[in-house]
C-alpha cells in the first residue's frame, strides 16, 4: 500500500509550480531560439549561396558577352587571314603553272645555226609553231638534226615541203616541250 503525504505548505507548492513552470517555459524559449537561430543560420546559408550564384551567373553573362565580341574579332581576322591566303594560293598557283618561256628561247638560241632566220613562233600547251627561212637546205638540215638530239624536244615533226628549195628554205617545224625543260629554277 501507499500512502502520499504532502507535508508542504500550499504556498511552498505554488513556489515550486511557479519553478517548475518557469523552468519549462525557459527550456521551451531556448528550444525555440535554438530553432529560430538555426532557420537563421540556414536562411543565411542559403542566401550567401543565391547571392554567389548570382554573382557567378552575372560574371559568366559578362564573360559570354565579352567573348562573343572577341569571337567577333576572331572571326573577321580569320576572314582576312583566309582572303590572304587564298590570295597567297592564287599567286603560287600562277607563279606554278607559269611557264618561262625565255628557257625555250635561250635554247633554240642554242641550236638556230648561222643563216637560219625564225619568222614566227607561236606555242600552245607545250607544243611550239616555228615557221622560218633558212639560206639553204643544208643550214635547215643542221637545225633539225640539233632539235632532234635536244632531249627536251621529244617530238619533232617537219613535213617534208621543207626539202623541196635548195636555197632560200622557208620551212615549218612543229615539236612538243618537255614542261621540266622550260621551268625556270625560280618557277621550281
Amino acid at each position: 500500500m501507499r500512502v502520499l503525504l504532502n507535508l508542504l505548505p500550499e504556498e511552498g507548492r505554488a513556489v515550486i509550480r511557479r519553478k517548475y513552470y518557469a523552468r519549462f517555459f525557459f527550456w521551451q524559449s531556448m528550444l525555440l531560439l535554438s530553432i529560430e537561430v538555426f532557420y537563421l543560420v540556414i536562411l543565411g546559408g542559403v542566401f550567401l549561396v543565391v547571392r554567389e550564384k548570382h554573382a557567378i551567373a552575372a560574371e559568366a553573362e559578362a564573360e559570354r558577352a565579352r567573348t562573343q565580341v572577341e569571337a567577333k574579332a576572331l572571326a573577321s581576322y580569320e576572314s582576312k587571314f583566309r582572303d590572304a591566303n587564298r590570295l597567297s594560293d592564287q599567286s603560287n598557283r600562277f607563279d606554278r603553272e607559269h611557264i618561262g618561256w625565255t628557257e625555250l628561247l635561250r635554247r633554240l638560241d642554242r641550236i638556230v645555226p648561222d643563216g637560219v632566220a625564225i619568222v614566227s613562233l607561236s606555242t600552245k600547251d607545250y607544243q611550239v609553231f616555228v615557221v622560218g627561212m633558212a639560206e639553204e637546205r643544208e643550214d635547215f638540215l643542221e637545225m633539225e638534226k640539233r632539235l632532234k638530239e635536244e632531249s627536251c624536244f621529244p617530238d619533232i615533226k617537219a613535213p617534208v615541203t621543207n626539202l623541196f628549195s635548195e636555197k632560200n628554205v622557208e620551212f615549218q617545224i612543229d615539236f612538243s616541250v618537255k614542261p621540266e625543260c622550260i621551268k625556270s629554277a625560280t618557277n621550281l
